[in-house]
């Protein structure tokens, strides 16, 4: 069932002893690894904006609902969510199984005021009566929910409106020599390829998207970048995306993979998306 572009369905309500695989609550990383299952891009669920949230929210107390109407209801299950500590990620401690950060104004106020993810209690549960989250061990076992974004395919995941996947480039394509602009200072396993062949590589993996190089226009964007990269390979210490300086330009300047002028400046980290500036500063 769809919310917002994304797709959820609930799984593991029976009995761990007597009901079927679908049916058999699991614990966080069995539940992630079965979403894996259903399909590849699909993850124990990721709940990005309040909508979403009350979606999920209802969709469980239907569930009891219906569970009540046939008499076969044994109480409201408790229900993994995707949001769990994560002491490894680059930007944030609390992450999602896609590798995305949760937008901290959007899941804030959703936390019960004592939770604390880090140590034993280290995932989240919805309590179905108020939508909020609690602190729950990963390794208790739960019904959960996963979760596919239905506008993004071949292994990317949506973030802030756009579809973004960290990749490297496989053989045959290693065929092309990489240069040795900073490699020295990056590890031998991990070749830096010219930036024609990462944009010729993506638009291969998608063409029927236009896939390009990544337009990075929010921060949070910029972040879970940094923590898909990172979840790829631990050698993964730098990565292309889309913003290069274009010379051939009627006015010289920085441009983004998909055509729009960028007005970044070499001392700042990221553009932010609604930035409108000045006329004088394209100079």
């Amino acid at each position: 069932r769809p919310e917002e572009g994304v797709c959820y369905k609930l799984f593991g309500t029976g009995n761990a002893a007597t009901s079927p695989e679908p049916e058999k609550p699991k614990t966080a990383s069995e539940a992630n690894a079965y979403c894996k299952q259903q399909h590849p891009n699909a993850v124990l669920a990721t709940i990005r904006t309040t909508s979403q949230n009350t979606f999920v929210q209802n969709m469980v107390a239907e569930f009891e609902q219906a569970q009540t109407a046939t008499g076969s209801s044994s109480g409201t299950p408790k229900v993994f969510l995707g949001a769990h500590y994560n002491p490894d990620s680059l930007t944030s401690q609390i992450g999602f199984y896609d590798n995305t950060v949760p937008v901290p104004s959007l899941w804030t106020p959703l936390l019960e005021a004592d939770v604390n993810l880090a140590g034993t209690n280290d995932c989240t549960k919805m309590n179905t009566a108020n939508g909020r989250w609690q602190p729950e061990p990963c390794t208790n076992e739960n019904a959960f929910i996963c979760s596919i974004h239905s506008k993004c395919k071949h292994g990317f995941v949506f973030i802030d409106g756009e579809c973004l996947l960290v990749t490297q480039i496989p053989p045959p394509y290693h065929t092309v020599a990489p240069f040795d602009d900073y490699n020295s200072t990056l590890p031998s396993s991990m070749p830096i390829y010219p930036k024609e062949l990462a944009e010729e590589y993506c638009r291969l993996l998608a063409p029927l998207e236009n896939a390009h190089l990544a337009v990075l226009r929010t921060n949070n964007q910029n972040n879970a970048v940094q923590d898909l990269a990172k979840a790829l390979s631990t050698n993964v210490q730098a990565t292309y995306f889309g913003l290069a300086f274009n010379t051939t330009a009627l006015l010289p300047g920085y441009e983004w993979s998909n055509g729009r002028d960028s007005f970044w400046k070499p001392d700042v980290t990221w553009e932010p998306f609604d930035y409108v500036p000045e006329v004088n500063e394209k100079d």
